[in-house]
């Protein structure tokens, strides 16, 4: 499974991640099993085990200016 910089993982990766650590697997097997990174691996696990929770967080940043709908109407007036 080839990923691009700057990737992020989708929940059921990360989700299998936590399982296979639990089931006491080593990160190292754990990385090979999944060909992700084991730095990446570590670091999901060592989320996990701070905040309990395998989830992708929201990313900070100014909003939007507009909205979807927005968006789409000025689509159909071009």
């Amino acid at each position: 499974m080839y990923r691009g910089a700057n990737c992020e993982f989708s929940c059921e990766i990360r989700n299998l991640i936590i399982i296979n650590y639990k089931e006491g697997k080593k990160l190292t097997d754990i990385a090979n099993m999944f060909h992700v990174n084991y730095n990446s691996v570590k670091t999901i696990v060592g989320r996990f085990m701070q905040h309990r929770s395998a989830e992708i967080k929201p990313r900070s940043g100014r909003p939007k200016k507009m909205t979807s709908r927005r968006e789409r109407s000025i689509i159909r007036e071009m």
